[in-house]
């Protein structure tokens, strides 16, 4: 749920730009309309973001091709936890030719190769493919 307006915020920052004086409520609003305009392009709230980075994370059938481990859900640690952003590509044969897709460049918490296959926990599907407990995923 955003508390900020959009058009507020672009506003604000234009103030900002020019050096414009603005009253201290007017700063606190822009600092909250730029961390809100961060989630929305995240994907998810700072707050559960930095939660995964710190505890870990459970993940369960992420973005991957064919991988062993789809249908379980297991818990990847915090050191092995870190943001990036990756391609996921994968081939495809139709009739007489393969062919290649790619998914746009994501944000990542999590990538592993397993026997020629990628398996990547991207962070705008959080409540899809991971979560911070292992409940949220059943």
């Amino acid at each position: 749920m955003r508390l900020t307006k959009k058009d507020r915020i672009k506003e604000l920052s234009t103030f900002e730009k020019h050096k414009i004086l603005m009253v201290d409520w007017e700063y606190k609003e822009l600092k909250l309309g730029k961390l809100e305009d961060l989630e929305d392009e995240l994907g998810i709230d700072l707050i559960t973001l930095f939660l995964a980075l710190e505890n870990g994370i459970w993940s369960k059938g992420g973005y991957y091709r064919a991988c062993c481990i789809e249908n379980e859900s297991h818990f990847i640690k915090p050191e092995n936890i870190r943001l990036g952003r990756t391609w996921y590509g994968e081939q495809k044969h139709q009739e007489d030719y393969d062919y290649y897709i790619e998914e746009e460049d994501q944000l990542c918490l999590f990538e592993m190769e397993f026997e020629d296959e990628q398996y990547v926990v991207r962070v705008k599907d959080y409540g899809k493919t991971w979560a911070l407990t292992k409940e949220e995923l059943l």
